[in-house]
């Protein structure tokens, strides 16, 4: 079922966990509000790990129908953010292990995710994102795995070092020490 402007303007107004409620009551389709929510933050993960747009957008739709069934799993606390990331995680980890490495394709061809949240106002400015969209992929796809993943929910997504904990199932000190070599990388 399809949500309409009235559903996802009314989940605006609610939490995570309020609309997570909702939809284990039966409300189906404000589930797209928690994608929309999440969207951003879930795909960087994704393509933090395989480096690939078209993996990465197939990871989280594998990543939601998890969630979607898994719905009744989730313990609220306003978490919902990291539980998602988690389980996009271990999605892009289990297919990065069963692929032989591709190179990236240009996000803007895959139909990507933009890095940058703002619309250009020109060609100009369109022009000056891209390059530094990818210049940016380029030095985050050269990162270690391990630094890449703590570097994109850091610094891009602006998470904690505890929701970048909890999201990726390591300690923070853990999170500290993935970040200090990649933020010293020129």
């Amino acid at each position: 079922m399809q949500p309409t402007h009235r559903d996802l303007a009314r989940a605006a107004g609610l939490s995570d966990d309020e609309v997570v409620a909702n939809v284990l009551e039966g409300d189906v389709p404000l589930f797209e509000a928690v994608m929309r929510r999440h969207n951003e933050r879930l795909y960087r993960a994704a393509r933090a790990i395989l480096k690939d747009a078209a993996e990465a957008e197939d990871v989280l739709q594998e990543a939601y129908v998890r969630a979607w069934r898994r719905l009744s799993q989730y313990r609220g606390g306003g978490r919902l953010g990291a539980w998602l990331t988690r389980i996009v995680v271990h999605e892009a980890l289990a297919r990065a292990s069963r692929k032989v490495p591709a190179p990236s394709p240009d996000l803007e061809q895959a139909g990507g995710v933009m890095l940058s949240a703002s619309n250009p106002t020109g060609p100009e400015e369109a022009a000056i994102q891209r390059e530094l969209r990818r210049r940016l992929e380029g030095a985050v796809d050269r990162l270690p795995r391990a630094q890449r993943l703590v570097f994109m929910l850091r610094e891009v997504e602006g998470l904690s070092v505890a929701e970048t904990s909890e999201s990726l199932g390591i300690t923070a000190a853990n999170v500290k020490v993935r970040l200090h070599p990649s933020r010293s990388r020129r």
